[in-house]
């Protein structure tokens, strides 16, 4: 399983997330947004493998332009 966590403001942290969350098919396995501290949230996306991963990253990328979306 691969993990993809991203840091941002809850507005780019809740479009990324429902966005993959939506999607039909969606890569992702399961797709959790929490706060992260008083001005920060988190996205935390899984996948089952590589390619997945990085299609979830790729997507998270194209909704947050200057996200740190790593695999």
């Amino acid at each position: 399983m691969y993990q993809i966590t991203v840091r941002g403001p809850r507005a780019d942290i809740e479009t990324a997330g429902n966005a993959l969350a939506d999607m039909d098919p969606t890569p992702a396995l399961a797709v959790d947004m929490k706060e992260d501290g008083r001005t920060a949230w988190r996205l935390d996306v899984y996948a089952s493998d590589v390619e997945e991963a990085l299609g979830c990253a790729g997507i998270i990328e194209l909704l947050i332009p200057v996200s740190d979306a790593r695999v």
